[in-house]
Protein backbone atom coordinates (compact mmCIF):
# COMPACT_ATOMS: atom_id res chain seq x y z
CA UNK A 1 0.00 0.00 0.00
CA UNK A 2 2.80 2.66 1.26
CA UNK A 3 5.62 2.73 3.17
CA UNK A 4 5.34 2.46 6.56
CA UNK A 5 5.75 6.24 8.40
CA UNK A 6 8.86 4.46 10.20
CA UNK A 7 10.56 3.84 7.57
CA UNK A 8 9.74 7.30 5.93
CA UNK A 9 11.93 8.46 8.81
CA UNK A 10 14.42 6.10 8.48
CA UNK A 11 15.12 7.13 5.03
CA UNK A 12 15.15 11.36 5.85
CA UNK A 13 17.35 10.96 8.45
CA UNK A 14 19.90 8.48 6.60
CA UNK A 15 18.97 10.84 3.55
CA UNK A 16 19.49 14.19 5.39
CA UNK A 17 23.88 14.32 6.05
CA UNK A 18 25.37 16.56 8.24
CA UNK A 19 23.97 18.76 10.99
CA UNK A 20 20.26 20.25 11.11
CA UNK A 21 22.32 23.26 10.50
CA UNK A 22 23.93 22.21 7.37
CA UNK A 23 20.64 20.61 6.24
CA UNK A 24 18.55 23.71 6.76
CA UNK A 25 21.02 26.14 5.29
CA UNK A 26 21.11 23.74 2.49
CA UNK A 27 17.10 23.38 1.80
CA UNK A 28 16.94 27.38 2.38
CA UNK A 29 17.49 28.16 -1.65
CA UNK A 30 15.84 25.51 -2.66
CA UNK A 31 12.60 26.63 -0.89
CA UNK A 32 13.20 29.80 -1.86
CA UNK A 33 13.08 29.11 -5.22
CA UNK A 34 9.87 26.67 -5.13
CA UNK A 35 7.94 29.38 -3.02
CA UNK A 36 8.97 32.07 -5.66
CA UNK A 37 7.33 30.15 -8.31
CA UNK A 38 4.30 29.15 -6.40
CA UNK A 39 4.06 32.96 -6.17
CA UNK A 40 4.68 33.64 -9.41
CA UNK A 41 2.12 31.13 -10.54
CA UNK A 42 -0.56 32.63 -7.95
CA UNK A 43 0.22 36.18 -9.10
CA UNK A 44 -0.65 34.95 -13.14
CA UNK A 45 -3.64 33.21 -11.92
CA UNK A 46 -5.00 36.76 -10.10
CA UNK A 47 -3.73 38.28 -13.03
CA UNK A 48 -5.95 36.53 -15.30
CA UNK A 49 -9.06 36.64 -13.07
CA UNK A 50 -8.63 40.74 -13.32
CA UNK A 51 -8.29 40.69 -16.93
CA UNK A 52 -11.57 38.60 -17.33
CA UNK A 53 -13.34 40.75 -15.24
CA UNK A 54 -12.38 43.94 -16.71
CA UNK A 55 -13.86 42.58 -20.42
CA UNK A 56 -16.98 41.41 -18.28
CA UNK A 57 -16.91 45.07 -16.99
CA UNK A 58 -16.70 46.29 -20.52
CA UNK A 59 -19.11 43.53 -21.52
CA UNK A 60 -21.54 44.90 -19.23
CA UNK A 61 -21.29 48.83 -19.93
CA UNK A 62 -21.34 48.50 -23.88
CA UNK A 63 -24.60 46.11 -22.96
CA UNK A 64 -26.60 48.43 -21.12
CA UNK A 65 -25.49 51.32 -23.32
CA UNK A 66 -27.20 49.26 -26.32
CA UNK A 67 -29.73 48.50 -23.90
CA UNK A 68 -30.53 51.88 -23.15
CA UNK A 69 -30.20 53.25 -26.95
CA UNK A 70 -32.50 50.88 -28.37
CA UNK A 71 -35.54 51.45 -25.46
CA UNK A 72 -34.86 55.30 -26.39
CA UNK A 73 -35.75 54.35 -29.72
CA UNK A 74 -38.80 52.00 -29.92
CA UNK A 75 -39.92 52.09 -25.81
CA UNK A 76 -42.70 49.98 -26.63
CA UNK A 77 -41.13 47.25 -28.13
CA UNK A 78 -38.63 47.31 -25.54
CA UNK A 79 -41.61 46.84 -22.99
CA UNK A 80 -42.63 43.62 -24.59
CA UNK A 81 -39.60 42.53 -25.09
CA UNK A 82 -38.86 42.98 -21.52
CA UNK A 83 -42.25 41.58 -20.19
CA UNK A 84 -41.96 38.41 -22.99
CA UNK A 85 -38.49 37.98 -21.16
CA UNK A 86 -40.21 38.28 -17.54
CA UNK A 87 -42.48 35.71 -18.04
CA UNK A 88 -40.02 32.92 -19.82
CA UNK A 89 -37.71 33.52 -16.70
CA UNK A 90 -40.53 32.69 -14.20
CA UNK A 91 -42.05 30.08 -16.64
CA UNK A 92 -38.50 28.52 -16.28
CA UNK A 93 -38.28 28.82 -12.39
CA UNK A 94 -41.36 27.37 -11.67
CA UNK A 95 -40.73 24.20 -13.83
CA UNK A 96 -36.91 23.74 -12.19
CA UNK A 97 -38.80 24.16 -8.89
CA UNK A 98 -40.60 21.24 -6.93
CA UNK A 99 -43.37 22.15 -5.96
CA UNK A 100 -44.87 20.55 -2.62
CA UNK A 101 -47.78 18.97 -4.94
CA UNK A 102 -44.92 17.12 -7.17
CA UNK A 103 -42.85 16.00 -4.92
CA UNK A 104 -43.17 12.17 -4.72
CA UNK A 105 -44.86 11.31 -0.72
CA UNK A 106 -46.20 14.33 -0.36
CA UNK A 107 -49.12 15.55 0.97
CA UNK A 108 -51.89 17.78 0.03
CA UNK A 109 -53.39 20.37 2.16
Amino acid sequence: MGTPPDDLQKRGRAGAKGTPNEVRNDAAPMLARVSGRAWEGVKQGLDAIDDTAQQAREASVKASKSIVAYTRKKPVRALAIAAASGALLHAAVRMFKPTRDRQPGARNR
